[in-house]
Formats: C-alpha cells, sequence, structure tokens
C-alpha cells in the first residue's frame, strides 16, 4: 500500500493533503487494486473522500473483486459518502465481480436511507447478482422491513426468482421474518 492509501484510510486529512500537494498519484492502488478513495469510503471518513475526490480521484475505479467506493459507503451505511460521490456522477449501478450492486449493499446491510438515496439516482431496482438476487431478496431475507417497504414503494418486483427459483416472499418466509412477510 502507498502513504496515500494509509492516510486516506485512517482519515488523516492533513497528511491527505500534504502527499497529494507533493504529487503522489490520487489513484495509485494497493496489490488488490484498493485505491485511497476506496479505504476511505470503507472506513467511513468523509473528509479524506471529499479531498480525493477535489484532487480527481476516478469514482468509479474497481479493486479486484470489482467493488467501488460507492458499494463501500453503501455497505457501511456512510449517507455523507454516498451523497458526495452521487453527486460527482459516479455510476450508481456499477456492479462488481460478483453482481452485486451498491442498492444490494446497501439493502442487505439495512441502510433504508442510502437505499433511497441510491433508487433516487436511478439505480435499476430489479437488478440481479449473478445468483439471481435483488436488492429485495437480500432485505426480505434478514428481516430488514424498513428497507423492504422502501424498496416495495419504489415498485420493485415482488415476483422476480433468483436462479433457486426463490421469489421475495419465499426467501423472508423462509427466514422467518414474518413481520417482512
Amino acid at each position: 500500500a502507498t502513504a496515500l492509501r494509509y492516510a486516506a484510510g485512517n482519515g488523516h486529512e492533513a497528511v491527505v493533503e500534504v502527499l497529494l500537494a507533493a504529487g503522489c498519484s490520487v489513484d495509485l492502488p494497493t496489490n488488490d487494486g484498493v485505491t485511497p478513495l476506496m479505504g476511505a469510503a470503507v472506513s467511513n471518513h468523509a473528509g479524506t473522500v471529499r479531498l480525493l475526490l477535489e484532487a480527481g480521484a476516478d469514482k468509479d475505479a474497481q479493486n479486484a473483486d470489482g467493488t467501488t467506493a460507492l458499494r463501500c459507503a453503501a455497505y457501511k451505511g456512510n449517507e455523507a459518502i454516498v451523497e458526495m460521490l452521487l453527486a460527482v456522477g459516479c455510476s450508481v449501478d456499477l456492479p462488481a465481480n460478483d453482481g452485486v450492486t451498491p442498492l444490494m449493499c446497501a439493502a442487505q446491510s439495512n441502510h433504508a436511507g442510502i437505499v433511497k438515496l441510491l433508487l433516487e439516482a436511478g439505480a435499476e431496482k430489479d437488478a440481479q447478482d449473478l445468483d439471481g438476487w435483488t436488492a429485495l431478496q437480500y432485505a426480505a431475507r434478514n428481516g430488514h422491513e424498513a428497507v423492504v417497504e422502501v424498496l416495495l414503494a419504489a415498485g420493485c418486483s415482488v415476483d422476480l426468482p433468483t436462479n433457486d427459483g426463490e421469489t421475495p416472499l419465499m426467501r423472508a418466509a423462509l427466514s422467518n421474518h414474518a413481520g417482512t412477510v
């Protein structure tokens, strides 16, 4: 990892500013493709994310697994970082190698506010990962009622099956989430 990646991932804004001013590459990744922006996003350092975006960081860079900074922020539940990334026009639906989108990450992690932000930004509400799972499937499986409500209000399909033939309703019932059913 680079000095900038460490500083960004630890939220050391002053160090990030010095390193950027000294000409450090804003997007130089680690061996597994993690950029300073991803490190700052996954560690919930909004100030550092802002500095890196202002310095021209690649907002849609993907690591070896296909993860982006937006997916990191959606998973971690950081609305401020999600809003910053959306404001600079990052790709709202860019999936990782497993087909999981930022919306799916937010849904499975029970972040209803981020689900709403992503839907408002045009996220594909019925996108499916490689196993056929949708954001609604993930939320139903985990019993995340508030997320399910947001997704249903957005018109997500309740009948779209996974590759195994399970619908969101079946998944909620199989997971014993009566409130979600």
